[in-house]
């Protein structure tokens, strides 16, 4: 696997570049207006940066640069010269970036806008060599004796061809570290501005038009009037950007509310065990809180305490979670800090139902996702109380296997797929021998524990994908499906051993426990209901309780049963089996 850092733009190189081209043109050529004060000139060029950083906070297509703030340059190079274009437009990106990581910080939309000097830097570099690439365009035209349109549609034209093609030449080479051989090197993939990147550098140019236009305004009717209208410029770039801020964030919280909405449905919906309810509740969360560990521990009253957890792979396990001592390192420069536990209780009404924690890392945690998770909270107790409600529905309290209702539905499905197809189908009838000796003897709640201890040593012996379940009393029935009577009968003999063999006791004395088994199958025996095959293998048990309990038989029809050592045993009672429908023939 890679270790590589992902690629970095070289963004240092390109603003020393731009300082330097921005120092030599100033160096090269005489301010326009030497003879004015130069406080009155720092003055001037402060409100045009600022101002220009003001417009530029309305970024229509929100790409990183001037935006609307491009409109100051044109006014700088009327009143300071062509070099000052390139002052002006570091000041703009600088200080519009710096003020929106700050005003970020609170802004209500998307993530966090944190500042990131590198890549701020970048952006004013290309910003300054477009800016100067406009402004001696524009300057040299008007110098040869053009018109001011043709002057201004030359710097328009500049500022666009260097800012795309800075664009597309930054995005395409990239300096990747950490791979094999020298420590730096130098990748090009070609690749085009994206159509938003070229909307946002045209808007740039659109800005450059405009703040020509001032600069006409200034030339005829002073600087005042037309710092005025750049002002104006910036009120209405300002009232843009909060409108479309505000506009996303109501997009956003919708959007919030709308997952809220369809995660809540993805966790009451769908399968109703309860692991899986756990498992969806970890991927809502994480999806929600950047959580790198998950746990949930089941708290219900009447139920056993449970747990299950997740580590940074998502995969979920039954137990406690043990995260190491501290977050993962993070690229970068970052302060060492522990974990950030988030921990909610998951309640339905008046009853805790579970409990969640989250280990975080307080770096990445923000106040919205916190917001968000709680707004989950009544969708993930409400998916952890029907999961509870479900397997109330479908399992036995006393012995956790199934329940007859549950039986009767799967045999039935099964029965029709036999018959469709001609697959064999068989059923085992289990009953505890002797079972009212021990609730007289120990009393019920020890028969309780009998019972319990039969179905756990069924369950763990039975195959997987028979279905276990209590059919009344002491009595369980197992679904056995694609199964043919033999292959039925060894199961039973299995399970018949697997009972005589458990030891139990009560108060510390041993109890013996055994089962008697009967089997039948189909389409050996010739059925036409479901209950048909549960009549047959009732009979079966019968008769190995007849036979002196702690016995399996198969029922082979016509009075006769088989043994699992083979012999066949005939009552004196035949009896006579119906003809076969066609679809068993």
């Amino acid at each position: 696997m890679s270790t590589s850092s992902p690629p970095r733009s070289a963004a240092v190189p390109l603003a020393l570049a731009a300082l330097a081209a921005a120092a030599l043109a100033a160096a090269s050529v005489p301010a326009a207006r030497a003879g004015e004060s130069p406080v009155g000139e720092l003055g001037l060029w402060l409100a045009l940066a600022g101002l220009g950083a003001a417009a530029a906070f309305h970024r229509p297509f929100g790409q990183r640069g001037m935006a609307a703030g491009a409109a100051a340059l044109p006014l700088s190079v009327a009143l300071a010269g062509p070099a000052a274009a390139g002052w002006t437009a570091a000041a703009v990106v600088v200080v519009s970036e710096v003020a929106r990581g700050l005003v970020g910080r609170r802004w209500p939309v998307g993530p966090p806008n944190r500042l990131r000097p590198m890549a701020s830097f970048g952006t004013a570099g290309r910003a300054v060599l477009a800016g100067l690439a406009g402004a001696y365009a524009s300057w040299l035209v008007a110098g040869g004796g053009g018109s001011a349109f043709l002057a201004a549609a030359a710097g328009a034209a500049a500022l666009l061809a260097v800012s795309l093609g800075l664009r597309a030449g930054e995005r395409s080479l990239r300096v990747r570290s950490g791979e094999p051989g020298p420590r730096g090197r130098l990748l090009w993939r070609r690749r085009r501005p994206s159509p938003r990147e070229a909307g946002g550098h045209l808007g740039e140019a659109a800005a450059w038009l405009a703040g020509a236009a001032l600069a006409a305004v200034a030339a005829a009717a002073g600087p005042l009037l037309a710092v005025g209208l750049l002002g104006a410029l910036a009120t209405l770039a300002l009232e843009a950007a909060r409108q479309a801020a505000r506009r996303a964030a109501a997009d956003e919280r919708l959007g919030d509310m709308h997952w809220v909405r369809s995660a809540g449905q993805r966790m009451v919906g769908g399968l109703p065990e309860l692991e899986a309810a756990v498992d969806r509740i970890r991927e809502e969360c994480t999806n929600v809180v950047p959580a790198l560990w998950f746990q949930l521990d089941l708290v219900a009253p009447g139920e056993a305490p449970r747990s299950w957890w997740a580590g940074e792979d998502g995969r979920l396990g039954e137990g406690e979670a043990r995260p190491p001592d501290h977050p993962p390192t993070l690229p970068g420069i970052h302060r060492r800090s522990g974990w950030r536990l988030v921990e909610r209780t998951l309640a339905w009404g008046e009853r805790a139902v579970g409990r969640v924690r989250l280990w975080c890392d307080p770096r990445r945690l923000e106040p919205a996702d916190l917001e968000l998770l709680e707004a989950l909270l009544p969708q993930m107790a409400a998916s952890i109380h029907q999961s509870l409600l479900d397997r109330e529905a479908r399992e036995d309290p006393l012995t956790g296997t199934a329940v007859r209702r549950v039986l009767e539905n799967r045999l039935h499905e099964a029965f029709r797929a036999a018959v469709d197809d001609g697959r064999a189908l068989a059923v085992v009838m289990c009953d505890v021998d002797r079972f009212k000796g021990i609730n007289d003897a120990h009393g019920h709640p020890a028969g309780d524990r009998a019972l319990a201890e039969v179905a756990a040593v069924l369950d763990e012996h039975k195959r997987d994908g028979d279905l276990l379940a209590r059919y009344g009393g002491e009595e369980f029935t197992l679904l056995l499906d694609r199964t043919d009577g033999p292959a039925a009968l060894a199961v039973a003999e299995r399970l018949r051993r697997a009972v005589e063999e458990t030891a139990f006791e009560i108060d510390g004395a041993p109890v013996p426990l055994t089962v008697s088994a009967g089997a039948a199958s189909c389409p050996e025996l010739t059925v036409k209901t479901p209950s048909e095959l549960l009549l047959l293998a009732d009979a079966a048990l019968y008769e190995a309780k007849r036979q002196g309990r702690n016995r399996c038989l198969l029922d082979l029809g016509r009075g006769r049963y088989q043994a699992p050592d083979g012999e066949t045993i005939e009552t004196g009672d035949p009896r006579p089996a119906p003809r076969a429908p066609r679809i068993f023939a």
